[in-house]
């Protein structure tokens, strides 16, 4: 009895030696496919595949490659599987449709005079918030723009024959969505000794706006000049 139950126990740890050793088999044969490198190729149909590519570029390994095809819009990627995975769900957040823009800019001209002007209707609610945090009392609009166009053009305006500006508008899918005004560069008319005018830059940045709200952009010649351009700026998406 001993005998046939010690033969029993034998055959069923052979038994379960045998579906250990399938199991590890499978293991090994799916491990090994994943660490082969894998070709895919991404076509995208909106964006840049030059800003695609930044993006992507830091989920490639040290042994992945990418390939670019300007004529048809395609990233051929080179990789390891999980890697071309979330390579393609980055691609397809990346790759969508431009969104519309509407960004709406005053330009005032601000100063400190001895005796300060009524300040108008359209600039009082300006002058109320700005009169604790700058030295200034008197406000001058010198004009308004609002532009419309498809986010990644470039936007451009001369604001009163004194003024002009230059940016490119682009959306950030992040939380309440970040406006960023790439490039953005101001230039003032100044008049030459032959009496031609020319356009100084004044300065040029990037300015990240929240969907909806607005900030206020001052540039003077220094902190404590009694002169300055504001720009009151509001971006939003039209959804």
């Amino acid at each position: 009895m001993r005998c046939f139950l010690r033969k029993r126990e034998i055959g069923l740890l052979l038994i379960l030696i045998i579906i250990l050793c399938f199991t590890a088999t499978s293991f090994c044969y799916q491990g090994t496919s994943d660490q082969e490198l894998k070709e895919k190729t991404f076509t995208l149909r909106f964006r840049d595949l030059n800003e695609a590519t930044l993006k992507i570029r830091p989920f490639i390994s040290s042994q992945g490659s990418i390939l670019i095809r300007p004529q048809l819009k395609q990233l051929v990627v080179t990789d390891f599987p999980y890697n071309l995975e979330k390579i393609g769900q980055v691609i397809r957040a990346f790759d969508l449709p431009p969104k519309r823009l509407t960004i709406a800019i005053h330009f005032i001209e601000a100063s400190k005079v001895p005796q300060p002007g009524k300040v108008s209707l359209e600039l009082e609610e300006v002058a109320n918030r700005l009169s604790g945090v700058l030295n200034f009392n008197h406000y001058e609009l010198v004009d308004r723009v609002l532009m419309k166009a498809v986010e990644g053009e470039h936007f451009r305006h001369q604001a009163g024959n004194r003024y002009f500006m230059s940016f490119y508008g682009e959306f950030i899918d992040d939380g309440p969505g970040v406006i960023k005004l790439r490039n953005f560069t101001l230039f003032k008319s100044e008049l030459l000794p032959n009496g031609k005018y020319r356009y100084k830059k004044l300065f040029s940045s990037a300015l990240n706006l929240i969907n909806q709200q607005t900030i206020v952009v001052g540039a003077s010649k220094s902190e404590l000049s009694d002169r300055a351009l504001l720009m009151v700026i509001t971006a939003k998406v039209q959804r």
